[in-house]
């Protein structure tokens, strides 16, 4: 499947997420580069604090509640700078 990158809002925070369908999502915010620069500087060992990471998750949630399809994350990698790295997996509703 193809790659999908939208611009996603909740609650007036602004996310980008570069999504592989039924299998991940990367999800930042507008820092594109300075994450990306942060990420790369620290070898990824920069964290963000649990409230920050909380706030990626519950965005990717209702990014993926917004489908057809029931998803649920399976894990999540802090991969440092503010990106997040969600795998998750789907079940077709009937």
């Amino acid at each position: 499947m193809h790659r999908i990158t939208k611009i996603f809002f909740v609650v007036d925070h602004c996310y980008v997420i570069d999504g592989w369908p039924g299998d991940r999502l990367l999800i930042t915010d507008r820092g594109g580069y300075l994450n990306l620069l942060t990420s790369a500087v620290t070898f990824r060992l920069a964290k963000s604090e649990e409230a920050v990471a909380r706030s990626y998750r519950d965005a990717a949630l209702d990014y993926l509640a917004q489908g057809q399809l029931s998803c649920g994350p399976q894990r999540t990698k802090d991969l440092g700078g503010r990106i997040f790295e969600i795998f998750y997996s789907c079940d077709a509703q009937s």
